[in-house]
């Protein structure tokens, strides 16, 4: 007869564990393609484009917070993001992504791209500068649920033609390096990080 107990304990601990485990797995957050916004510009669409390195750098970012990530911008063709992001702002969600079954979905837009002339007193330097907006939305009711914004600036130096292993952009006379751009897109993109994990 002792032994009912403990049965009936072990059947009470088989259907708790599923429970349990479910309290505790981490939320699952989808990242999705960045797209941009930038009205004006003073770079050529070329040299937009290396935006797109912005996805990689989030969930570089996200990667050691205390959730589970899905990376679907590599899936996205730069056609399909413009539709997800009219869908995702309706508070709905493109099949590719519904599918997945995240908890919340990180997408986001570059609001300015550009190269700025910064003058102090006996030098003058050439700033990129990127802004970018982050949303994230709640699957479960389509409401956006936290934004963020970052903001990223490097200067460029000007360099001699034909320097070895680097990639070269022109603004007006002056050349600076590719690294240059995405170095002002990564201290936007940690900006987001920072603040996104503070709400997690």
């Amino acid at each position: 007869m002792k032994t009912i107990p403990k049965l009936m304990l072990l059947a009470a601990l088989v259907l708790l564990c599923p429970a349990a485990a479910s309290a505790n797995a981490l939320p699952v957050f989808c990242v999705t393609a960045f797209a941009s916004r930038v009205p004006v510009t003073n770079l050529s669409n070329e040299q937009i484009e290396e935006f797109h390195i912005v996805d990689e750098y989030l969930m570089d970012e996200l990667s050691e917070a205390n959730i589970a990530l899905i990376d679907v911008s590599l899936d996205t063709t730069r056609a399909r993001i413009d539709e997800q992001m009219t869908q995702m702002e309706l508070g709905t969600f493109p099949p590719e992504i519904e599918c997945l079954h995240p908890d919340y979905v990180i997408y986001g837009y570059l609001t300015n791209l550009g190269v700025a002339l910064s003058m102090r007193p006996g030098s003058s330097a050439q700033v990129v500068r990127a802004d970018l907006s982050a949303r994230v939305i709640e699957t479960a009711t389509g409401k956006q649920v936290f934004t963020a914004t970052g903001t990223g600036e490097s200067a460029a130096k000007s360099y001699s033609a034909g320097i070895g292993g680097m990639k070269l952009l022109r603004f007006g006379t002056k050349e600076f390096t590719e690294e240059c751009l995405h170095e002002a897109l990564l201290k936007a993109t940690h900006q987001i990080a920072e603040k996104l994990k503070k709400k997690l």
